[in-house]
């Protein structure tokens, strides 16, 4: 058998760790702690990291990371491989805060950047998001020529609404029975304008929502 030159043993010591240090997958490492930006209290949420393409595919995707306990706290070390780029932690708790809600109905998302194999210990706060849903009454009809204009002052999602005659009407919000309107606001604005019998008023009306609730609103007219 032959034997290795004493270079040889020497050059194979020395790339053996470098191979070593090739073959190491990445990891995420987390501590994070998610809490209520008002109240200060835990949200239980739903993490996980999304990354934008993997080595050479342009197309990405997510690495389930679990849930917070009831103390709002996430504690994760996970091997995710070496090619994954672009990462960055999303979180999802329902619809009463702001991250939880898809991107494409003009909501806001909640997200971090990560660190593959550096440690992340943060505490995040998210804001709530209040929701409600508008009835509109006429509870002074004259004839059908009454005519109503209601403006609702929406950072989100801005909406305006006219009826005629003896209206008592809940609107469907961009045409889809059953979704509510959202504001990050504890408050509702409205505008109102009102012509009935010759006559034409206009005021301004506030409403305070509730958090965690779908809060009804009636505009009586």
């Amino acid at each position: 058998m032959k034997l290795l030159s004493k270079p040889t043993i020497l050059f194979l010591l020395i790339l053996l760790p470098v191979a070593s240090a090739c073959r190491k997958e990445a990891e995420l490492n987390l501590d994070i702690t998610v809490v209520d930006d008002e109240t200060g209290e835990p949200v239980v949420c739903y993490a996980e990291a999304h990354y934008e393409k993997t080595g050479s595919q342009d197309i990405g995707g997510n690495i389930n990371l679990g849930d917070t306990d009831g103390e709002g706290r996430l504690r994760v070390r996970k091997v995710i491989g070496r090619n994954k780029h672009g990462l960055e932690l999303h979180l999802y708790a329902g619809k009463f805060y702001t991250h939880c809600m898809p991107l494409s109905m003009g909501w806001q998302s909640n997200t971090s950047p990560l660190s593959k194999g550096r440690k992340v210990s943060k505490t995040i706060r998210l804001k709530p998001m209040y929701h409600y849903k508008v009835s509109i009454k006429n509870v002074n009809c004259f004839d059908e020529t009454d005519t109503v204009w209601v403006s609702l002052n929406n950072e989100v999602l801005g909406q305006s609404y006219r009826y005629t005659g003896c209206a008592d009407v809940t609107p469907i919000l961009g045409g889809v029975p059953g979704i509510s309107y959202t504001s990050t606001s504890s408050v509702a604005s409205f505008h109102i304008k009102v012509k009935r019998n010759g006559q034409t008023t206009e005021y301004d009306e506030a409403k305070q929502l509730t958090k965690g609730i779908v809060s009804p609103i009636a505009i009586n007219y």
